[in-house]
């Protein structure tokens, strides 16, 4: 059992300030008498509870008990969590907590209220003052200080960053008041890693439509529109006054254009004669299975992406409310403008992030050189239904459906310059 005199001097202070504040002194002797003769009473700093339930079994005095409570508990580092902390004679003495300035557990001066020289406790159990972890964590890159206070958020450092790490043990520093830093580790990480898979995807792509064997697809195409018999194919022109009704690209359309465009269900290929159209989506089914790949890609936002979108959204609509009840004058400016404009400037970050811009061109490049395929392919095909008795509106519509693809790209094109531009993917802009 320890005797009161051992008890860390930061720990004594605590009980001595509490004990001089209160109302009462009755018992006050057992207070400390019972509440150093273990280690579960004298984790007073990790369990809050655990001091009130044995403070209320020597003394009813709740004014008492709050005062002895509150009085420990200024020595913590508002929002670490309690019961994460190790209170001072629980920890190893000898160990350095102070790293700038080399000094130990001990000699931690238990007088000292300075916010710099209050401890918090890492997840893996290693103590260090604030000064320290601010220091490992260079707070001073993520926020603005001004006069010795913090006063507000500042953009994040260029580059990727590593998440800061226990000096002892080498653990992250996961502790709530380095919640920015380390989240913004996080985020470089998780974009590190999109940017690995988005990369070894497009070049996988890249290499499965090199191999496409374009002349081989297009012999088979051929001789099998050569084999159907002439029965299964209109050859009269009677539906030669009805037009095609052409599918419009609407706005909201995604870049790049979705393949079901492409495939069975579009409406120039319903149009088209069944032996046709099955010999037609035999030979572009692996084409469209890369291009699908490399739309998944185009969609793909990394975390940056998802974290400044939400930390924008959130701040307009906030910005929206405060400007919508102040009713005082913009200008030309719309509320909608204004509240955009400073959700963009506080949401703590500079710009939007231009890595998933710099894959959605190099992804969109790929679909192109795939629809090229395609639209080479649909050429043979148009010159064999030429050759052939086929009927002019089986002609007319195949056309048609050459002439959509070439529209898409088009679209497609011009919306990844316009990415290109933003992202200054210059090589990309030079070859879109």
């Amino acid at each position: 059992m320890p005797a009161i005199s051992r008890v860390h001097p930061r720990v004594r202070h605590a009980w001595n300030l509490a004990i001089g504040n209160a109302n009462t002194k009755t018992s006050v002797p057992s207070y400390a008498e019972h509440l150093v003769q273990g280690c579960h009473a004298i984790c007073v700093v990790a369990r809050p509870s655990n001091v009130a339930t044995a403070v209320r079994q020597v003394c009813n005095n709740v004014f008492v008990i709050m005062r002895i409570v509150r009085s420990i508990f200024k020595y913590l580092v508002c929002g670490e969590p309690c019961d994460a902390q190790i209170c001072p004679l629980c920890a190893d003495e000898d160990q350095v907590v102070d790293v700038n300035a080399g000094k130990q557990l001990f000699e931690i001066d238990p007088d000292e209220e300075d916010l710099d020289s209050l401890l918090i406790t890492l997840a893996c159990g290693h103590i260090f003052t604030v000064a320290t972890l601010d220091d490992i964590c260079e707070l001073e890159k993520y926020y603005t200080r001004a006069d010795g206070e913090w006063v507000s958020i500042a953009p994040p450092p260029p580059g990727l960053q590593r998440p800061p790490t226990c000096p002892h043990c080498g653990e992250p520093i996961k502790s709530r008041r380095y919640g920015r830093v380390f989240k913004r580790a996080q985020l470089d990480m998780s974009e590190q890693n999109l940017a690995t898979t988005c990369q070894r995807t497009l070049r996988l792509i890249q290499d499965r439509v090199l191999e496409f064997n374009l002349t081989t697809v297009s012999n088979d195409l051929e001789k099998g529109l050569a084999n159907i018999p002439p029965g299964q194919v209109p050859v009269v022109s009677a539906e030669s006054k009805i037009e095609l009704e052409k599918t419009a690209i609407r706005p909201s359309e995604p870049l790049p254009i979705p393949s079901k465009r492409f495939r069975r269900t579009s409406k120039e290929l319903r149009r088209l004669p069944k032996p046709i159209l099955e010999l037609w989506l035999r030979a572009v089914r692996r084409l469209l299975g890369y291009y699908d790949e490399a739309s998944q890609v185009a969609t793909t936002k990394s975390s940056h992406s998802r974290a400044y979108e939400a930390a924008v959204s959130t701040l307009y609509k906030r910005y929206l409310s405060e400007l919508d009840h102040s009713g005082r004058p913009l200008g030309s400016v719309t509320p909608e403008d204004m509240a955009l404009g400073l959700a963009k400037k506080h949401c703590g970050l500079p710009a939007s992030p231009k890595a998933d811009a710099r894959f959605r061109v190099e992804a969109c490049w790929q679909t192109f050189i795939i629809r090229f395929h395609i639209i080479a392919l649909a050429q043979k095909v148009a010159a064999t239904l030429t050759e052939s008795r086929v009927g002019e509106n089986v002609r007319s519509f195949w056309a048609d459906m050459i002439e959509d693809i070439i529209h898409t790209v088009e679209r497609d094109a011009s919306l990844t310059m316009e990415e290109a531009q933003k992202s200054q993917s210059n090589r990309q802009l030079v070859r879109t």
